[in-house]
């Protein structure tokens, strides 16, 4: 497994019962597979890239119940990338084609260096 899937599985396991816990386990998740960006209106984007179903379900009730803020998870659709394909990528088991790696980078807004682990931001 990829570092960043053994990451998501330990915080997936974690309590969260204070202010404290979530803004860790949000921060971990972020820091992993996601992309957090403020608009000139000031409103708060937040994209998270995952295979694992149960962690968009926690990410939302972590939001929602410590933040008051009513959130909408949205899964890849728009790719035309099936679930298996992500989970082979994003387990190591399969590589993707240049091809995914542009559509993946265009969908997050990074740069395919980025994707690749080449580059930190």
């Amino acid at each position: 497994m990829s570092f960043s899937t053994d990451a998501k599985l330990e915080v997936l396991d974690s309590q969260i019962d204070n202010d404290c816990c979530s803004i860790a386990f949000l921060s971990a998740i972020i820091k992993c597979s996601g992309e957090l960006s403020i608009s000139a209106g000031h409103k708060i984007s937040v994209s998270i890239y995952t295979e694992l179903p149960t962690l968009y379900d926690k990410i939302k009730s972590v939001i929602e119940q410590y933040y008051g803020i009513e959130c909408e998870i949205s899964l890849l659709e728009d790719t035309n990338i099936s679930k298996s394909a992500v989970n082979n990528y994003e387990l190591g088991l399969q590589i993707p084609s240049a091809q995914v790696i542009v559509v993946l980078a265009k969908y997050f807004n990074v740069s395919s260096d980025y994707l690749l682990g080449l580059k930190d931001y």
